[in-house]
């Protein structure tokens, strides 16, 4: 298992799509996951047991986006969920990087 990104000096988040091979190794290195609904750790079929498996593999901060649905989070701080405003979308095409960069500029 590897070390954290914050170990090292610097905050690593992963953007969890979908599960595939390789991506428990890089768990190891990961301070935040930010996964979709379609990402499900082997054995894993609900919500509940992807933030078990990720805080097993010592994520400290788990989303979890659903499209429009609330988005939910865990952290050692607070847990819970963020509404998604409701729009008329016109093409979704990037809208998960989008996500993920503002994550970034925000919080990292």
């Amino acid at each position: 298992m590897g070390q954290s990104g914050a170990f090292a000096g610097i905050q690593v988040v992963l953007d969890g799509g979908s599960w595939k091979e390789g991506t428990d190794e890089l768990l190891g290195f990961a301070d935040t996951a930010i996964c979709s609904n379609d990402f499900k750790p082997p054995g894993c079929a609900n919500e509940d047991e992807v933030i078990d498996y990720l805080i097993g593999r010592g994520v400290a901060n788990i989303a979890i986006t659903k499209g429009a649905h609330p988005i939910r989070f865990q952290s050692d701080a607070a847990s819970g969920s963020v509404r998604v405003p409701l729009i008329e979308p016109v093409d979704t095409m990037g809208a998960g990087d989008i996500f993920h960069g503002a994550f970034l500029l925000l919080f990292v």
